[in-house]
C-alpha cells in the first residue's frame, strides 16, 4: 500500500521550494511543469531522469525560453529541486504538488505593472 501522507523530511522539501521559489519571484507554472513531468515519468523514469531533463532544458534554454525572467525561473526550480533527486517519483510527485500549492498561497510579487492593474481594479 503507497503511503500518500507526506512525512516531516517531505513537509519540510515542500516548504523549502516554495519559499526558494517565492523568495525569487518564480512563477508556480513552471514548477507545475516539472510536477508535470514528474507525474508522467512516474513509471519509466527515476528523478535522475527527470533532472537530467531540466538540466537539458537549461542548456538550450535560449532556444526554448520565451523570455530571460523564464529561463531565470527554469534555473531557481532546477536548484531548488535539486534535493528530490534521489526520492521515488511517485514520493516526489507528491511533495512538489504540494510545493506549489503553497507556492499559490503566497502572496504574489507585484511588478510596476501589475501593480498598477491591480490598483486600477482595486478602484473599481
Amino acid at each position: 500500500m503507497r503511503k500518500r501522507h507526506l512525512d516531516d523530511t517531505e513537509w519540510a522539501h515542500a516548504e523549502r521550494i516554495a519559499n526558494e521559489l517565492h523568495r525569487a519571484g518564480c512563477d508556480h507554472n513552471e514548477l507545475r511543469k516539472v510536477l508535470g513531468m514528474t507525474r508522467e515519468a512516474q513509471s519509466a523514469a527515476t528523478m535522475e531522469s527527470i533532472m537530467e531533463l531540466q538540466k537539458l532544458r537549461l542548456q538550450h534554454r535560449r532556444s526554448l525560453a520565451r523570455s530571460s525572467s523564464t529561463s531565470g525561473y527554469w534555473e531557481t526550480v532546477y536548484q531548488a529541486t535539486r534535493p528530490l533527486a534521489s526520492m521515488a517519483p511517485d514520493r516526489a510527485a507528491l511533495v512538489l504538488g504540494w510545493a506549489v500549492r503553497i507556492l499559490m498561497g503566497k502572496p504574489r510579487t507585484l511588478t510596476t505593472g501589475g501593480r498598477k492593474q491591480w490598483q486600477q481594479n482595486r478602484g473599481r
